[in-house]
Protein backbone atom coordinates (compact mmCIF):
# COMPACT_ATOMS: atom_id res chain seq x y z
CA UNK A 1 0.00 0.00 0.00
CA UNK A 2 1.24 3.45 -0.92
CA UNK A 3 2.30 5.89 1.77
CA UNK A 4 1.04 8.72 -0.42
CA UNK A 5 -2.72 8.19 -0.21
CA UNK A 6 -4.43 11.50 -0.77
CA UNK A 7 -7.05 12.71 1.70
CA UNK A 8 -9.54 12.71 -1.20
CA UNK A 9 -8.87 9.01 -1.88
CA UNK A 10 -9.19 8.26 1.81
CA UNK A 11 -12.47 10.17 2.01
CA UNK A 12 -13.80 8.37 -1.07
CA UNK A 13 -12.94 4.96 0.43
CA UNK A 14 -14.53 5.90 3.77
CA UNK A 15 -17.67 7.18 2.02
CA UNK A 16 -17.87 4.03 -0.12
CA UNK A 17 -17.64 1.81 2.97
CA UNK A 18 -20.31 3.90 4.70
CA UNK A 19 -22.67 3.66 1.73
CA UNK A 20 -22.15 -0.09 1.39
CA UNK A 21 -22.76 -0.60 5.10
CA UNK A 22 -26.02 1.37 4.85
CA UNK A 23 -27.08 -0.80 1.87
CA UNK A 24 -26.12 -3.96 3.73
CA UNK A 25 -28.21 -2.96 6.73
CA UNK A 26 -31.13 -1.98 4.52
CA UNK A 27 -31.06 -5.34 2.73
CA UNK A 28 -30.50 -7.33 5.93
CA UNK A 29 -33.56 -5.72 7.52
CA UNK A 30 -35.71 -5.87 4.41
CA UNK A 31 -36.31 -2.12 4.44
CA UNK A 32 -35.44 1.16 6.12
CA UNK A 33 -34.91 0.92 9.86
CA UNK A 34 -36.09 -1.60 12.42
CA UNK A 35 -39.87 -2.01 12.34
CA UNK A 36 -40.14 0.99 10.06
CA UNK A 37 -37.96 3.17 12.28
CA UNK A 38 -36.05 6.08 10.94
CA UNK A 39 -32.48 6.48 12.20
CA UNK A 40 -33.40 9.23 14.66
CA UNK A 41 -36.19 7.18 16.18
CA UNK A 42 -34.00 4.21 17.03
CA UNK A 43 -31.34 6.61 18.35
CA UNK A 44 -33.92 8.28 20.57
CA UNK A 45 -35.16 4.93 21.86
CA UNK A 46 -31.61 3.87 22.73
CA UNK A 47 -31.09 7.14 24.61
CA UNK A 48 -34.36 6.74 26.54
CA UNK A 49 -33.41 3.17 27.37
CA UNK A 50 -30.16 4.41 28.94
CA UNK A 51 -31.50 7.65 30.44
CA UNK A 52 -35.27 7.58 30.84
CA UNK A 53 -37.09 10.53 32.32
CA UNK A 54 -35.38 13.31 30.38
CA UNK A 55 -37.18 16.46 29.27
CA UNK A 56 -37.54 17.42 25.63
CA UNK A 57 -34.87 20.09 26.08
CA UNK A 58 -32.43 17.57 27.61
CA UNK A 59 -33.14 15.04 24.87
CA UNK A 60 -32.55 17.61 22.12
CA UNK A 61 -29.23 18.63 23.69
CA UNK A 62 -28.02 15.05 24.10
CA UNK A 63 -29.04 14.12 20.56
CA UNK A 64 -27.73 17.44 19.19
CA UNK A 65 -30.83 18.04 17.12
CA UNK A 66 -33.31 20.89 16.87
CA UNK A 67 -36.24 20.76 19.33
CA UNK A 68 -38.70 20.81 16.39
CA UNK A 69 -37.05 17.69 14.90
CA UNK A 70 -37.15 15.97 18.28
CA UNK A 71 -40.81 16.86 18.73
CA UNK A 72 -41.63 15.07 15.48
CA UNK A 73 -39.66 11.97 16.56
CA UNK A 74 -41.39 11.91 19.95
CA UNK A 75 -44.86 12.22 18.37
CA UNK A 76 -44.19 9.27 16.07
CA UNK A 77 -42.88 7.08 18.90
CA UNK A 78 -45.75 8.08 21.20
CA UNK A 79 -48.30 7.22 18.48
CA UNK A 80 -46.73 3.75 18.16
CA UNK A 81 -46.99 3.27 21.92
CA UNK A 82 -43.22 3.11 22.48
CA UNK A 83 -42.77 6.32 24.48
CA UNK A 84 -44.62 7.70 27.50
CA UNK A 85 -44.86 11.42 28.21
CA UNK A 86 -45.36 12.24 31.89
CA UNK A 87 -45.62 15.64 33.52
CA UNK A 88 -42.64 16.56 35.68
CA UNK A 89 -43.57 16.47 39.38
CA UNK A 90 -41.42 19.49 40.27
CA UNK A 91 -42.19 21.68 37.26
CA UNK A 92 -45.66 21.11 35.83
CA UNK A 93 -44.74 23.00 32.63
CA UNK A 94 -42.24 20.28 31.69
CA UNK A 95 -42.82 16.76 30.42
CA UNK A 96 -40.40 13.89 30.89
CA UNK A 97 -40.16 10.99 28.46
CA UNK A 98 -39.80 7.28 29.21
CA UNK A 99 -39.92 4.08 27.19
CA UNK A 100 -43.13 2.11 27.64
CA UNK A 101 -42.90 -1.63 28.29
CA UNK A 102 -43.51 -2.17 24.59
CA UNK A 103 -40.80 0.40 23.81
CA UNK A 104 -38.35 -1.45 26.07
CA UNK A 105 -38.99 -4.68 24.18
CA UNK A 106 -38.41 -3.00 20.81
CA UNK A 107 -35.27 -1.24 22.12
CA UNK A 108 -33.88 -4.63 23.18
CA UNK A 109 -34.58 -5.97 19.67
CA UNK A 110 -32.81 -2.98 18.13
CA UNK A 111 -29.73 -3.58 20.31
CA UNK A 112 -29.67 -7.27 19.37
CA UNK A 113 -29.87 -6.43 15.66
CA UNK A 114 -26.99 -3.93 16.05
CA UNK A 115 -24.86 -6.68 17.63
CA UNK A 116 -25.76 -9.09 14.83
CA UNK A 117 -25.00 -6.56 12.08
CA UNK A 118 -21.80 -5.49 13.81
CA UNK A 119 -20.52 -9.06 13.84
CA UNK A 120 -21.48 -9.59 10.20
CA UNK A 121 -19.86 -6.38 8.99
CA UNK A 122 -16.63 -6.59 10.99
CA UNK A 123 -16.00 -10.35 11.22
CA UNK A 124 -13.46 -10.04 8.38
CA UNK A 125 -11.11 -8.08 10.65
CA UNK A 126 -8.51 -9.53 12.99
CA UNK A 127 -8.75 -8.29 16.60
CA UNK A 128 -5.77 -5.97 16.18
CA UNK A 129 -7.26 -4.52 12.97
CA UNK A 130 -10.61 -3.98 14.71
CA UNK A 131 -8.90 -2.17 17.59
CA UNK A 132 -6.95 0.04 15.16
CA UNK A 133 -10.10 0.82 13.17
CA UNK A 134 -11.96 1.65 16.39
CA UNK A 135 -9.26 4.08 17.51
CA UNK A 136 -9.10 5.74 14.08
CA UNK A 137 -12.88 6.10 13.86
CA UNK A 138 -12.98 7.52 17.37
CA UNK A 139 -10.33 10.07 16.40
CA UNK A 140 -12.25 11.01 13.23
CA UNK A 141 -15.50 11.31 15.21
CA UNK A 142 -13.94 13.62 17.79
CA UNK A 143 -12.48 15.81 15.06
CA UNK A 144 -15.81 16.00 13.24
CA UNK A 145 -17.70 16.77 16.45
CA UNK A 146 -15.36 19.68 17.14
CA UNK A 147 -15.80 20.99 13.62
CA UNK A 148 -19.56 20.52 13.48
CA UNK A 149 -20.70 21.34 17.01
CA UNK A 150 -18.07 23.66 18.38
CA UNK A 151 -17.51 25.40 15.05
CA UNK A 152 -21.24 26.25 14.93
CA UNK A 153 -21.05 28.32 18.11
Amino acid sequence: MSNNISREELFYQFQSASNLMRRYLYRAKGGPGEEGFEHGQSRLMRLLEREGGLSQKELAEKMRIRPASLSELLKKLESKGYVLRLRNEKDKRVYNYWLSDRGKEVAAQIEESKRTYGRAVFDGLENEEAETLYMLLKKITLSLEQSVYEGAK
